[in-house]
C-alpha cells in the first residue's frame, strides 16, 4: 500500500471516528433521554424509567417534571419508601409548601404505605393543594382509618352540600353507611361457641365452620363420655378428653377470631372503594 493510501484510509478513519461520536453524544444527550425515559414511563416499563430518571435528576437537579415522573415511577413500582424518600429530599423544610402535585403525589405514597395518620397530618399544614381535593384527602385518609362518624362530620363542617364534588360526595356515602355498620362482637361468638360448639361462626357467618366445629367437638366429646361410662378413667379415656378439651377450646378462639375476620372484611371492603376515588390518577 502506498504511503497516498495509507493516508486516505486514515482521513477516512478519522472522519467515522467524527461522525460515531457526534451520533452518539446526540442519541444519549439530555433532551433525546428525556424523551427516552418518557417513552418508558407512558409504556409503564417503570423499572426501566426510574433508572432513566434517576440518571436525569443527577444531571438537571432543577427539572421539576423529571422529579415528579420519578417519585411516580417508585410508586407505580410499589417502592412507597423510595418515593417518600425522594419527596422528602426535594422538600427539606417546610411541608406547607410543597407544590400541588408534589403534594397530592405525597399523599398518594403515604396512603398506599398505609400511613394515613401521617396523610392526614400532612394535609392539615400544606396550603398549596386545591381546597376541595385537599378535603377528598382528608375525609378519604379518616375513612382508612375507619373513622367514620369523624369522617361524616368533617365533610358537614368543611363543605357545603352544593359545593361538593362527585367523588367529595361518594367518600361522604361511605361514612355514613360507615357509621350504621353493625360490627360482630368477638366476645358474643366465644360466648355462643362455649356453649354451643359452632353457634359463633354461625353468627359471623361461616357456616361450613360452624359444622365441622359442631361434629368435631359434638363426636369426641361422646367419644369421651362412651369410654368413661364404659371403661371409666383410663388411657383412652383420657387421651379423648384432651382431644375434646382441646376442640372445644380451638372453637371458641377460633369463633373470636371469625368475628375480628368479618368485621375486617366489611372494613377492606370500605376501604377498597375509598383508594378507588382518592386514588385516582
Amino acid at each position: 500500500m502506498t504511503l497516498r493510501k495509507l493516508k486516505l484510509v486514515f482521513l477516512c478513519g478519522c472522519l467515522f471516528s467524527v461522525i460515531i461520536k457526534s451520533h452518539c453524544q446526540s442519541l444519549f444527550d439530555y433532551s433525546n433521554s428525556l424523551k427516552y425515559a418518557d417513552y418508558l414511563f407512558q409504556t409503564r416499563q417503570f423499572n426501566y424509567s426510574v433508572i432513566e430518571y434517576e440518571r436525569l435528576s443527577f444531571l438537571e437537579p432543577h427539572d421539576t417534571l423529571v422529579k415528579l415522573r420519578l417519585v411516580q415511577s417508585y410508586r407505580f413500582l410499589n417502592d412507597f419508601k423510595s418515593a417518600q424518600k425522594k419527596l422528602e429530599s426535594y422538600f427539606p423544610a417546610d411541608r406547607a409548601l410543597v407544590p400541588v402535585f408534589f403534594g397530592r403525589e405525597y399523599v398518594k405514597v403515604l396512603v398506599l404505605d398505609h400511613q394515613y395518620k401521617s396523610a392526614f397530618s400532612f394535609l392539615q399544614v400544606n396550603n398549596k393543594i386545591e381546597p376541595l381535593i385537599k378535603t377528598e384527602y382528608q375525609v378519604g385518609t379518616l375513612l382508612l382509618q375507619c373513622k367514620w362518624q369523624d369522617a361524616k362530620l368533617f365533610t358537614e363542617e368543611h363543605v357545603q352540600l352544593n359545593q361538593r364534588s362527585p367523588e367529595l360526595n361518594s367518600l361522604y356515602d361511605i361514612a355514613v353507611k360507615g357509621t350504621e355498620i353493625r360490627y360482630k362482637s368477638a366476645t358474643g361468638a366465644a360466648l355462643m361457641s362455649a356453649i354451643i360448639p359452632g353457634s359463633g361462626k354461625i353468627y359471623t357467618s361461616r357456616w361450613k365452620d360452624a359444622i365441622y366445629s359442631f361434629l368435631f367437638v359434638g363426636a369426641t366429646g361422646w367419644m369421651t363420655y362412651y369410654s368413661a361410662h364404659n371403661y371409666g378413667l383410663n388411657f383412652s379415656t383420657v387421651l379423648l378428653g384432651t382431644i375434646t378439651c382441646s376442640f372445644y377450646a380451638a372453637n371458641i378462639y377460633g369463633s373470636y377470631k371469625s368475628a375480628g375476620i368479618y368485621n375486617q372484611k366489611i372494613n377492606n371492603g370500605y376501604k377498597k372503594e375509598v383508594e378507588n376515588i382518592i386514588l385516582r390518577e
